[in-house]
């Protein structure tokens, strides 16, 4: 007959939980610079485990972000995340886009129409390199220019640049 006995005294594996959350269940969050969205605020944010590890990345948008809503489409504001953010994540800053008028989307039986709405991005590119990138509508930028038809998918939506 075998017998095993265990002695655990202080196991720190047994302080986190596999959700990343800690047993009391806590999560340090750091906040990154708010920035002004038509009347109200928006604030990109990080919470991290006691392990140092990522756990949610979000976008808070204040109430007051729905008023005074301007009536052009595509009406940007760049949301710089909270510096420990960019360390631990591939994720450099996140984009809001107000689509007034809505735009044109790819649906499930072909191309549908979504109405007013904020477009909400995570780049992993700098802004200072999205700068560089021409406009869909710059003729020398060849956006247009599609590979083969074999090698397009039989559904493929080109959307608005092409």
């Amino acid at each position: 007959m075998l017998s095993v006995i265990v002695f655990s005294s202080c196991n720190k594996m047994n302080d986190f939980l596999p959700n990343g959350k800690d047993k009391d269940n806590k999560l340090k969050t750091y906040r990154g610079t708010p920035v002004s969205l038509w009347e109200g605020k928006a604030t990109a944010w990080i919470s991290v485990n006691r392990m140092g590890e990522p756990v949610e990345l979000g976008l808070e948008i204040t109430p007051k972000s729905l008023d005074g809503l301007p009536e052009t489409n595509f009406s940007v504001a760049e949301v710089p995340l909270p510096a420990i953010a960019k360390e631990l994540t591939p994720f450099d800053h996140i984009q809001i886009e107000w689509a007034s008028q809505g735009h044109g989307m790819p649906g499930p039986t072909g191309p549908a129409f979504m109405g007013p709405h904020y477009d909400i991005r995570f780049f992993i590119t700098s802004l200072e390199e999205r700068m560089q990138i021409p406009a869909p509508t710059d003729p020398t930028a060849k956006f247009s220019i599609l590979p083969p038809a074999g090698y397009m998918p039989a559904n493929y939506f080109a959307g608005r640049s092409a």
